[in-house]
């Protein structure tokens, strides 16, 4: 059993990582010394829950640093007498959640399971959220101590893709001409088109 511990924080660009996480964690210690059932919260509060979403907030992250055969092992050696554990791996518990991120320590590993609503993204768009991410976290352990405006989750082809190739807006025209008379020119090709819309009113170029 599990209550969800719900944090609010700012993010400030020119502070570096190192500082953020500090911040996190101090909130993370006040959040749990006040915490309350999140089910009961709603409740209590009487919020309006939206069908088939959360309550609340939409988005969730879960570092899960407690499962693993070898602690079930444990477990059931010291209470042999009373019952017993047993892992199964491959049953999980489907999303509440929009979108949520789920990490395991095992080990030296870490394995993330991203768990999403199907009929608000797509799999290509949560696989490519999931290179980000695993980029993202190459550049904080490189440099911790960066700023966190610095870090890039794009790949040099992606960037070069949003940046260069998708705002590739030039366009040729009479350099001789002014302005209202290229206007004019164009409003003369396709004189039936909607020129001025207001309400359900409209005008054309004629």
């Amino acid at each position: 059993w599990s209550t969800l511990l719900r944090i609010r924080s700012s993010v400030d660009q020119e502070s570096s990582f190192d500082t953020f996480l500090t911040e996190i964690k101090n909130k993370i210690v006040a959040g749990i010394s006040h915490s309350y059932p999140f089910s009961a919260l709603v409740r209590a509060l009487k919020i309006e829950i939206p069908q088939n979403r959360s309550p609340v907030f939409q988005a969730g992250f879960f570092y899960q640093n407690y499962s693993g055969r070898d602690k079930v092992l444990q477990l059931n050696k010291q209470y042999e007498d009373d019952f017993c554990f047993e892992n199964l791996e491959e049953i999980s518990q489907e999303g509440a959640y929009e979108l949520a991120l789920e990490v395991f320590e095992q080990g030296d590993d870490f394995t993330l399971n991203f768990k999403y609503n199907p009929s608000l993204y797509k799999e290509s768009t949560i696989a490519r959220l999931g290179e980000h991410y695993c980029r993202l976290v190459g550049e904080v352990l490189a440099a911790p101590e960066a700023c966190l405006k610095t870090y890039a989750f794009l790949s040099p082809e992606e960037e070069k893709t949003l940046v260069f190739d998708w705002n590739k807006t030039q366009q040729r025209y009479p350099q001789e001409s002014c302005f209202y008379q290229l206007f004019e020119t164009q409003a003369k090709n396709i004189p039936e088109a909607i020129a001025v819309e207001y309400g359900d009113k409209t005008l054309s170029y004629r």
